[in-house]
């Protein structure tokens, strides 16, 4: 079942064609509103606008959002969004998570952490964003998609077995022993050099340049100068100093695009020449470009959106003015 394609018909409303069990449906509406989830389920879509790297993403969301609404749209003269190139997601253990864990496990504590490549460099600044969100597009850039979470004992018994990041909203549960259970590569030592040592021997990370990483990681941090490292460090300012220190093999994931079809302030989609399109309205990941590097709640959005879409497409489906 979906959207197969819409038109505007010679009465001025909408030809809505769905695909259905029984084959192909035509509907004429006066208003709809877009509201199909996004395209994170849609791989094509997915390499066409964030590139060759996103076949390294998990897909943390519902498979079934492939684009149909968004599709829909630009094939009936629908302009997109900006945001096409990011989106919304976590670094996620390096393993098959069941969906019904994909909040749960998520190490939101990546934030607090250090991030690694393969080369034993860090590359992005784990703290920016409101969890980590933005360390998902980071980690996608990365060498075969796969990158390393490393912590001390602190982060662990604040975070990992803790309240968390979001303070208690998740169950607190020890993240990085169900990480292991489910396959995920983990390690323990009880020095840095250890630490490091092992994963050059068991991940073939780039030892001796990991760990003058590190060192300089926590020099600059005790000595004030986070935010002038490269690549910066501006929040969670804490060094890597409480031992044992714990590593775990990640991976990106994508909850939702951020890109869209673009909408006006009444959720009504635009045209690529710029006028609204009568009738056709958008809400949730549909209506793009409310986000861009960082996110700020898709549940709030699609609150928002929705009620304001489904009012202004209700006025116009009885041909009033919003």
């Amino acid at each position: 079942h979906g959207l197969s394609s819409l038109e505007p018909s010679q009465s001025g409303s909408l030809v809505i064609r769905v695909e259905s069990g029984e084959g192909i449906e035509s509907w004429e509406a006066r208003s709809l509103v877009l509201a199909t989830g996004g395209y994170q389920g849609n791989r094509e879509l997915l390499s066409r606008f964030l590139g060759p790297a996103a076949d390294y993403l998990m897909i943390r969301t519902w498979p079934t959002c492939t684009g149909d609404g968004f599709l829909a749209g630009l094939a009936a003269g629908a302009a997109a969004s900006r945001g096409l190139g990011t989106f919304y997601g976590h670094t996620m253990p390096a393993a098959p998570v069941p969906p019904e864990e994909y909040q749960t496990i998520t190490p939101y504590f990546a934030s607090v952490g250090v991030l690694v490549n393969q080369y034993g460099n860090r590359f992005t600044d784990e703290s920016v964003g409101t969890i980590e969100e933005a360390n998902a597009w980071a980690g996608m850039q990365q060498p075969g998609g796969r990158y390393y979470l490393i912590f001390d004992q602190r982060i662990y018994r604040e975070h990992v077995v803790g309240p968390g990041m979001l303070g208690g909203a998740v169950a607190a549960y020890n993240k990085f022993e169900r990480a292991k259970e489910l396959g995920a590569p983990t390690l323990e030592a009880p020095t840095h050099g250890k630490l490091v040592e092992a994963m050059g021997a068991q991940w073939g990370v780039n030892g001796p340049r990991l760990l003058a990483e590190l060192d300089a990681y926590n020099r600059a941090i005790a000595e004030g100068r986070g935010a002038t490292m490269v690549p910066p460090r501006t929040r969670f300012l804490q060094p890597l100093v409480e031992a044992p220190y714990y590593a775990m093999a990640c991976i990106p994931a994508i909850t939702f695009p951020y890109g869209g079809l673009r909408v006006d302030g009444d959720c009504q989609v635009l045209h690529r020449v710029g006028m609204p399109i009568a009738g056709l309205y958008a809400a949730g990941v549909d209506a793009g470009g409310v986000y861009n590097r960082i996110y700020a709640g898709g549940l709030s959005w699609a609150l928002v959106s929705g009620r304001v879409a489904g009012r202004t497409a209700a006025l116009a489906a009885l041909g009033k003015e919003a």
